[in-house]
């Protein structure tokens, strides 16, 4: 039994793979088969699409545009993508340069963290960016399809110099440019379904020779970024035979991070801050601050949170690093715009809403395997959607809302006063 087979036993049902639109043979090596399109877990995915990878090591999973499909002699299937920056990643290039939130900049130039060459198993999904740039050929986006794009880019991000530009070169990584700006619409007659059998004319957008290395490992997820702190550690890939591929492993959810950082003594929690920040200004705080490389995630603010302090779990890479995090907080002052001061400390996972509790207040959660309902009760029908005056649902309705209007009473009260204490304290700091 091949290692393939071994592994596919622990997977429930095969996954969907077959190739689409052939394009054209390569021309150092006939051996390589080019494609325009393939079918994966029933997704269709075509030259030139945008789609995240799988990235073990992110909390998002990186986004990058398909330049070339093809099967190697080996039948190892394969592509080659360019990257899309997202603004955390080329941070230390960004200061004092505005940026939306769903913002991209898409690599350009020559060198490391340009492109790569990735297993097709490697595709976490399809993502959907919009360019907004005013180039004369980028087809202008409909506000329709800006409302449903994913993620937006008009600047470049030269891997070279490490300079950002509104202007487009005319090619990037070997192809044309104007494969990365905004699709034009098809016309009736353009057929949109990929069949493996079908043969389509050859591709002469991409003129670049492949070049492969001797080894047979290849990175998985990783980007080859070297642009600083940005290089990302080799991983082997696993190889594909015939026409099947892997199931791989999906990304740690952040909360399983988050527990396993909790036993390792990794996780700090920062409070006093802001809730306007976002995790990566967060993390953008605690690089300048520390030089230590860290993922943050602001808890979110519900309605019994104080407004006036904003926290933020922290995931260290060791427990020594977090150890001296805290040790410097507590030492020294780590002050944001000259009014905040920084606060860290183990944080308790129950006090920042990680525990699984009940998604609604003052309600209980109760497992549905425990939940027994008689015949009587799943055949009744409801005749109101709201407790009736006559019922004693109504008067516990009441007193629980009388009850809740009184607590948030105190609290905003309690709010108030803080903030009066809060003006004052910094009235004093900015006298003294």
């Amino acid at each position: 039994m091949s290692m393939l087979e071994e592994e596919n036993e622990n997977v429930s049902g095969d996954l969907e793979f077959r190739w689409g639109c052939k394009g054209r043979t390569g021309a150092k090596n006939p051996d390589i088969k080019y494609y325009e399109s393939f079918t994966y877990n029933g997704v269709d995915y075509f030259l030139y699409d945008a789609v995240y990878l799988l990235s073990e090591h992110q909390l998002e999973p990186p986004i990058a545009k398909i330049i070339k499909i093809y099967e190697t002699p080996h039948r190892k299937k394969m592509m080659k993508v360019v990257w899309y920056f997202r603004p955390r990643e080329i941070q230390n290039w960004l200061r004092g340069v505005h940026h939306l939130n769903n913002e991209l900049f898409l690599a350009s130039g020559e060198g490391n963290g340009l492109s790569n060459f990735n297993p097709l198993e490697t595709i976490y999904g399809k993502c959907n960016v919009a360019c907004t740039s005013k180039d004369w050929r980028n087809p202008k986006v409909s506000m329709e399809e800006l409302k449903m794009s994913d993620y937006v880019f008009y600047r470049t991000f030269d891997v070279e110099t490490c300079k950002l530009s509104e202007n487009f070169p005319e090619n990037i990584a070997g192809v044309e440019v104007r494969h990365f700006f905004n699709r034009k619409p098809k016309g009736p007659g353009v057929a949109t379904k990929a069949n493996s059998s079908s043969k389509c004319e050859a591709n002469n957008t991409s003129n670049m020779d492949l070049r492969f290395h001797a080894s047979s490992n290849y990175s998985c997820h990783s980007k080859k970024r070297k642009l600083q702190d940005f290089e990302v550690d080799k991983k082997k890939s696993i190889e594909v035979e015939s026409q099947s591929i892997m199931l791989m492993k999906r990304p740690k959810p952040w909360e399983d991070r988050i527990q396993k950082a909790n036993e390792t003594g990794s996780l700090v929690l920062l409070e006093n801050l802001y809730h306007s920040l976002t995790s990566s200004e967060v993390e953008g705080i605690v690089l300048d601050a520390f030089s230590i490389k860290v993922s943050a995630k602001m808890i979110q603010w519900n309605a019994f949170s104080s407004p006036h302090n904003g926290k933020a779990l922290v995931i260290f890479k060791s427990k020594d690093e977090a150890d001296f995090a805290i040790s410097e907080l507590k030492n020294k002052c780590l002050i944001i715009k000259g009014v905040r001061l920084v606060v860290g400390s183990r944080p308790s996972l129950k006090e920042c809403g990680n525990h699984h509790s009940s998604k609604y207040f003052g309600h209980i959660t109760i497992d549905a395997a425990k939940r027994k309902h008689l015949m009587d009760m799943k055949n009744a029908i409801s005749t109101s959607h709201y407790a009736q005056p006559n019922t004693i649902a109504f008067d516990m309705a009441m007193e629980w809302r009388t009850r809740q209007k009184r607590w948030e009473l105190c609290w905003e009260e309690l709010y108030k006063k803080q903030a009066e204490e809060i003006d004052n304290l910094e009235a004093c700091l900015f006298s003294d």
